[in-house]
This record gives structure tokens, C-alpha cells and sequence, in this order.
């Protein structure tokens, strides 16, 4: 699905959740369908609840200083991260044995060009590494 990457390099698990598929347009609420998502990821965390965990959030270089939310886009990816993390410990699953690391990373951390549209939505993400 188009809706969670799954990432593994020999040592770590990355699921990234971009963040148009989980924030609604101005990236202030989760989207009501992406609650399906983070279920399925609350069930992934349910079978190893006493591991590791850091959620980070991600941002594409452009700002929403214009929505006057933010003062820059590393509180902006903060948020993101912080709103999964809200949502994932209202669900039954196996959040609470955890005591994640919760990351605002801006643009510092990109993974594609800023330069298209395509590009800066792939930027825009929320990731969960353990």
C-alpha cells in the first residue's frame, strides 16, 4: 500500500507514514481515514511492546509560517511526530510498553528533491524506527 513504507536495513525496522496521507491539508489533524493505518501499526507494536521506539517528523524545507502555526519547521515535524504518538496511545495495542523518542527534524533529514512536488511530498513524513 501506498500508505506506510516498510524499510529495513539489517539492524533497524523504518515504517514511513507520508504525511498527506495522515494530516489533513494544513497538517493540523490526523485525517479520519488514516486511523485504519495507524491501527495496523498499533497491531505491529502490540507483538514487541517493550521495544525501542522513535517517531520522528519530517518537513519539506517549505514553510507554514504563513498559517501562523508555526515559527519554523522543525517544531512543525515535532507536531506530526507528537500527533501519531497521540493517536497510537489511544488504541489497545502496545504503545504504552514503550517510551518513545519523539523527534522534530525539519528538512534536515530529507530523502528526496525539494525541487517537485513529488519530492517534497516524499519529505513530508512521519517515520517510527525501532
Amino acid at each position: 500500500a501506498d500508505d506506510v513504507g516498510i524499510e529495513f536495513d539489517g539492524h533497524a525496522l523504518t515504517l514511513v507514514m507520508y504525511a498527506d496521507r495522515l494530516f489533513n491539508g494544513e497538517y493540523s489533524a490526523l485525517r479520519p481515514e488514516a486511523l485504519a493505518t495507524l491501527s495496523a501499526v498499533d497491531g505491529l507494536l502490540a507483538q514487541a511492546p517493550r521495544a525501542a521506539l522513535g517517531i520522528s517528523g519530517h518537513a519539506d524545507g517549505t514553510s507554514l509560517t504563513a498559517l501562523d502555526r508555526y515559527a519554523d519547521n522543525v517544531r512543525q515535524s515535532y507536531d506530526l511526530a507528537q500527533m501519531v504518538y497521540a493517536a497510537l496511545r489511544g488504541m489497545p495495542g502496545g504503545i504504552d510498553g514503550h517510551h518513545p523518542v519523539i523527534e522534530g527534524s525539519g528538512d534536515a533529514r530529507t530523502i528526496a528533491t525539494a525541487a517537485t512536488e513529488e519530492g517534497r511530498r516524499k519529505n513530508r513524513r512521519v517515520e517510527m524506527k525501532r
